[in-house]
């Protein structure tokens, strides 16, 4: 059962602006593994923490939070502390950009509990 969803779109020449501000903004943002990024996968990272707030509702720093990838590259959000029990909600992740903006979508569903 879809539990939540949330959807955010960056501007990509916005967010250059904000980002080359200084290291202070970086650091309120993204994790220390973000921080290696480029400028167009962090607008995308932050785009997915956007979405992800609007299809939780639950307030957190984004610091706190990572957008990382599997080694197929499939994006997916951890967290350093612990907000969801993983044995009952899947967290699906999409991202997407061009030179003009990155659009990342956030999908909450219950997993199914089957009794025999």
């Amino acid at each position: 059962m879809i539990e939540g969803i949330g959807i955010d779109i960056v501007n990509l020449e916005r967010f250059r602006v904000y980002i080359n501000q200084g290291s202070y903004f970086k650091s309120r943002l993204f994790s220390t593994s973000e921080l290696t990024l480029t400028e167009n996968q962090l607008a995308g990272n932050f785009a997915v923490k956007e979405a992800f707030y609007k299809a939780s509702g639950i307030k957190f720093e984004f610091s706190e939070c990572s957008v990382l990838r599997d080694k197929t590259g499939k994006p997916f959000i951890a967290f350093k502390k612990y907000m969801y029990d993983g044995n009952h909600k899947d967290i699906l992740v999409s991202i997407t950009n061009n030179d003009k903006c990155a659009v990342a979508i956030v999908l909450i569903q219950s997993k199914p509990t089957f009794v025999p």
